[in-house]
């Protein structure tokens, strides 16, 4: 399999695997267990071809939602397709364990929101 082929959301299969893995299988939103087929990836900035925006294109910028929490997202007029949260809103980015990754992973993002 060419895990460089496109996924869902923009991304290869091997981000969106690699940020199912780094989630521990569970919604960023709300930490739900996701079921494989059933979820969303989506980018946390939209991705564009802009130079020097290629790190949107890699896990840092690749997270995977529930069903549940993507219609709420796509149904609420306050959030676009594409964007829909802030990088801190992601709670369950890095599974269920507190700190560490995480909030490195929300500061990092944080400082790239443009």
């Amino acid at each position: 399999m060419d895990h460089h082929v496109k996924a869902r959301g923009g991304f290869t299969r091997e981000v969106e695997s690699a940020a199912h893995l780094r989630q521990n299988g569970i919604c960023a939103l709300c930490g739900t267990s996701l079921m494989w087929g059933h979820d969303h990836t989506i980018p946390v900035f939209a991705i564009d071809d802009h130079p020097g925006n290629g790190w949107k294109k890699e896990i840092d910028n690749c997270v995977i939602v529930c069903h549940g929490c993507w219609q709420w997202a796509k149904i609420d007029d306050v959030h676009s397709p594409s964007a829909r949260h802030e990088p801190s809103e992601y709670i369950y980015s890095f599974g269920r364990a507190k700190g560490g990754g995480y909030n490195e992973w929300s500061v990092r993002m944080m400082g790239r929101a443009v």
